[in-house]
């Protein structure tokens, strides 16, 4: 009998433990999945979410970056992007990197659009969307 409450007592606690993990089921199937992460300056944000979510940080670099190549395998940061490809610097008069004036630049028929409504409705691109083996393209 006291063996049974005593398991009993150790699967509610593993089940509060798995409960109270939640995010971290997020950065585990991202890094599982091999997903592509995507983000505008993020490398802090990076450290920040290993930091809190997978342990703690290393002492030197050469031990964070294949423990952040563990974790999130396909990273493109776009700032980085936008400071190292000589075409996008050239493309941008090597201005700035902001997102926002990347897209303007790159995208001057979308970003005419997006402060008038009904242009911003003629406006469409083109998305293709794969979930698991099947896939899928439409026009938005």
């Amino acid at each position: 009998m006291q063996k049974e409450v005593k398991e009993s007592h150790l699967k509610e606690a593993e089940m509060k433990i798995e409960a109270a993990i939640g995010f971290r089921h997020v950065i585990d199937l991202l890094s599982s999945e091999q997903k592509l992460i995507v983000g505008h300056n993020c490398f802090l944000d990076i450290a920040h979410i290993c930091r809190k979510f997978v342990g703690p940080l290393p002492s030197s670099l050469e031990e964070y970056v294949p423990l952040v190549q563990n974790t999130f395998p396909f990273i493109i940061d776009t700032k980085i992007l936008l400071n190292a490809n000589n075409i996008l610097q050239l493309k941008m008069k090597k201005s700035s990197t902001s997102l926002a004036k990347a897209f303007a630049i790159l995208c001057p028929h979308i970003a005419s659009g997006v402060g008038s409504f009904g242009s911003a409705l003629n406006s469409s691109v083109a998305v293709e969307v794969q979930v698991d083996d099947m896939r899928y393209a439409r026009r938005v």
